[in-house]
Formats: structure tokens, sequence, C-alpha cells
């Protein structure tokens, strides 16, 4: 994927952020910044004026390129402004760019480079894979709305979580908070709980496209900030698609206390 995009590529996407109502607003605009690094982020040249902000905002990520985690900034970008604009014109085209994004093809010859190991071989068997692959059907992605004073808002969180028993649910805190610490400050309890009570398991999900079985939390069993868990229990039927929840099994925990004692070596001058 290349990023050396043609600036009609740019202009449409800048009058899609500004398209969007939300995003006339600056803490919504912040928000289009989450997940990337905070000391370039800082350095942005940020404006009142929503096209002015825009601009420089996506001058900006652009060309930041390609993350150290391998993901590129600007589709990180697209990615948070999608959250504001689910099912409405401007988040079909946002659609619509990002598959052209993450589309573009590679230019250039790539060098042949023969596999070697060295040293020791840390290769795993299929069956490993195989094994994976039966654990991912006890995963979901989480689909958490933000609420904040008993308010709805036009944001929704998402995040990875996994069954322990038949109808149970771990998850992060953070996942169920929906905050983005430290700009934001903490969910209150009451929102906390009425954002796990409003959350959506996506199971068999692979892509926005793709279907998949959606089941609803009924109980915020038990969470803790410090320790960022939080348990949930699903009804049993599904929202959407046919599975039952016991079809997607569950995830074995660990019944073995993990030895968490740290030995400091410190060796000689």
């Amino acid at each position: 994927m290349m990023l050396k995009l043609q600036q009609d590529f740019h202009d449409r996407l800048l009058d899609i952020l500004l398209d969007i109502p939300a995003l006339q607003e600056q803490d919504n605009r912040n928000l289009l910044l989450r997940h990337l690094p905070r000391i370039p982020v800082s350095g942005i040249n940020r404006s009142s004026a929503p096209l002015v902000d825009l601009h420089n905002i996506q001058q900006a990520v652009t060309s930041w390129g390609q993350l150290d985690s391998g993901e590129w900034a600007l589709v990180i970008l697209a990615k948070n402004a999608l959250r504001f604009a689910q099912g409405t014109e401007q988040g079909r085209a946002l659609q619509a760019l990002l598959a052209e994004l993450e589309t573009q093809p590679i230019t250039g010859a790539l060098s042949v480079i023969k596999e070697i190991v060295i040293g020791r071989d840390e290769r795993l068997p299929l069956a490993f894979l195989k094994q994976g692959l039966g654990a991912s059907l006890a995963v979901a992605k989480l689909v958490v709305p933000c609420i904040i004073g008993g308010v709805t808002q036009p944001l929704l969180g998402y995040g990875s979580c996994w069954l322990i028993s038949a109808d149970l649910l771990m998850t992060n805190y953070h996942v169920i908070e929906v905050r983005d610490r430290p700009i934001e400050p903490p969910a209150s309890q009451d929102d906390f709980k009425a954002q796990a009570l409003a959350a959506i398991a996506w199971f068999d999900y692979d892509d926005w496209d793709t279907g998949h079985s959606e089941y609803r939390c009924i109980e915020l069993v038990d969470a803790n900030d410090m320790l960022d868990y939080a348990l949930l229990r699903l009804l049993p039927e599904a929202l959407t698609g046919n599975q039952p929840l016991s079809a997607h099994g569950c995830l074995k925990i660990c019944q073995t206390t993990p030895n968490l004692h740290v030995t400091v070596q410190v060796g000689q001058i």
C-alpha cells in the first residue's frame, strides 16, 4: 500500500469530513486523532475554524505515513471519522475511500530474500493455527455506545471480547468505558453501567460486509478500573443470525496462579 495519493483523493476526504455534522465541534475533531502517536499529534497546528482545522489535521496525518505498528496513520483517521457517520451518505462515501486507500498497489520490484533460520527455530506447526482458529469462535467484536450524563452520543466504541463460560463475556474496562483518557474525564458509574447494558457482541465477524451473529448484554456482572476488566452476561438467544450463544464455546481460564516474582540480576562491571 502506498500513500502517494493524488490531490483529488485528499480533496474528496476533506469534503466528506466537512460534511459530517459532528465534526463541526472541536471536541469531536479531537477524537479523529484517537490511537495516533501523541507526540506528533501535539505538534499539529490546530484551529477553531472547522475547515482550517480539518485541513491541518489531514495534512499532518498524511505526512506520518506508516506507523511503527504497521498501520497507516491516514487509515486510522478515516476509521475514526467513520464512527461519526455510520449509516449515512457520508459514512458510505468514507467506506468507499477506505477501500480505495487500503488497496493502493505497491510499486517497484520486490527483492527476493531466501528464508533462513538463525539460532533457535521458533516456527510453529500447522496444528497451532488450527487450534487458534477453533479458539476464535469464542472471540467477538464488542460494540459499545458512548453515554454521557445519561444521554447517548453519536459515537461508538469497539473492542475485543471473549466467552469464558456459556454466557459470561470478558473484556477490558476501557472498552466498556468509551472514554479517551486522559483527554476525557472517566465515565460515571451510572453511564458505565448503561453502556455495558447497551453493548452488543458480534460473533463470527470478519469484515463490515460479512454476516455475523449479535448478542446483547443483560447484566454487568463485575468490573474493575485498576485491573482493567469487565465481566458481562449475554442473552443466549441471538439478535441476528441463527446460532445460539452456546455454539461458540468458550475459552478456558487458567486455574494455576502465575508466578509474578521478578528476579533482577545485577551484572558486575
